[in-house]
C-alpha cells in the first residue's frame, strides 16, 4: 500500500479537539459506500474508542458544532464530493479520477474559513473503500494484518487530522486476486476439518481488503474432490460442500466491494463430471452437460 502523506508534507496543520466526528456519506451512496462509513467509523472508535462518531447523509443539515468533519463517497453518489470536481476546488480536482483510485483532501467546509473537513472521494466503490483503508493506515496507525499478528495501532494520544492533500494513481494491475489453495493451516485450524469457518474468512477478506486486493478464488472453500474421495480424508470428518457458507462468504466479499471468481473445474462434489468419463474427446457431450449446469443451474449465487 502506498505510504504518501508524512513524506509529501513535512508541515502540516491538525484540527483537533474533543467533541464529536461526522462522517458525511453521500444520499445516493451504494451498499458497498455505506459499509465503507461503517468501516471507517468502527476504525476510529477502534483506535479511540470514547470517540463520537456519527453517520450522517449529507444532505442532512448538521445540527450540531462537530469538531471533525470526514465527507466520503463519489461524484455520484455524493454531491459534496460532485462539487470538488465541477468546481475544480483544488489541484487534485481538475479531471475525472481513473477506477479503484481516490483522493485525500483537507478543505474549507460550508464556506466557514475556519473549519475545515476532510474529502475522501473515491473513483468508484473501490476507490472509496481504498481511500478510507489509506486514511485509517497513516492517521490512525491501523495495520491489515492487525488480526494475525495483533500488531496494534499506533496513533496520536488526541483524534487529529492532518492537512491532506493526495491524488492516488491507478493500480498498475487491474486484477489482484487471492486463490484459496493449500489451506490446510486454516481449515483444520478449529472446528470442523477442512473447512475455513465464516469467522475466519471474514478476518481474510478483511485483510485483503485493506491490501487493495480486489478479488477472491475461493477454490479451497468449495472442496477439493480428495476431501470426499479419498480414504485419508473420509477416515478424518464425513465432507460435504457447505453451500450456505460460501454464499456468506461470497456475500461478505461483495460488502467489501470485492469481486469473486468461480472456477469452472468439473471436480466439485455439488456437480461433477463422473470420475470415468474424464477424457474430453471420448466424453464430450457429459463435459458440456456439466458445465451447462455451472452455467445456467449451478447453485452458486
Amino acid at each position: 500500500m502506498t505510504r504518501f502523506f508524512w513524506a509529501a508534507a513535512l508541515f502540516f496543520s491538525v484540527f483537533t479537539s474533543n467533541g464529536q466526528t461526522a462522517i458525511l456519506y453521500g444520499e445516493k451512496a451504494t451498499t458497498v459506500e455505506r459499509n465503507a462509513a461503517n468501516d471507517l467509523k468502527s476504525d476510529i472508535l477502534h483506535v479511540y474508542p470514547d470517540e463520537d462518531v456519527e453517520l450522517i447523509e449529507s444532505k442532512t443539515p448538521l445540527k450540531k458544532d462537530y469538531k471533525r468533519v470526514i465527507i466520503i463517497g463519489t461524484r455520484q453518489s455524493n454531491p459534496l464530493i460532485n462539487n470538488l470536481f465541477a468546481e475544480k476546488k483544488s489541484d487534485l480536482f481538475q479531471s475525472d479520477m481513473e477506477p479503484e483510485t481516490f483522493v485525500l483532501q483537507t478543505l474549507p467546509f460550508n464556506d466557514i474559513q475556519s473549519k475545515k473537513a476532510l474529502y475522501i472521494a473515491g473513483a468508484d466503490d473501490r476507490g472509496t473503500y481504498y481511500g478510507i483503508y489509506a486514511f485509517s493506515e497513516t492517521v490512525l496507525g491501523i495495520d491489515a494484518f492487525e488480526y494475525w499478528t495483533d500488531k496494534k495501532p499506533k496513533a496520536p494520544e488526541k483524534f487529529a487530522i492532518p492537512d491532506l492533500s493526495f491524488r492516488e494513481k491507478p493500480p498498475v494491475f487491474p486484477m489482484r486476486g487471492y486463490f484459496d489453495n493449500d489451506d490446510d493451516m486454516l481449515a483444520n485450524w478449529k472446528g470442523r476439518k477442512l473447512i475455513v469457518e465464516f469467522d475466519t474468512w471474514k478476518e481474510i477478506i478483511n485483510s485483503l481488503s485493506r491490501l487493495r486486493y480486489n478479488y477472491i478464488d475461493a477454490h479451497d472453500l468449495m472442496g477439493r474432490p480428495e476431501f470426499w474421495v479419498w480414504d485419508y480424508y473420509k477416515n478424518m470428518t464425513e465432507y460435504h460442500t457447505d453451500l450456505e457458507l460460501l454464499d456468506k462468504v461470497f456475500d461478505y466479499a461483495h460488502s467489501k466491494g470485492m469481486m469473486v471468481q468461480i472456477p469452472m473445474y468439473l471436480g466439485w462434489e455439488f456437480k461433477h463430471i463422473d470420475f470415468d468419463k474424464i477424457c474430453l474427446t471420448e466424453h464430450h457431450n457429459h463435459w458440456m452437460e456439466v458445465y451447462e449446469y455451472y452455467l445456467t443451474k449451478t447453485p452458486l449465487q
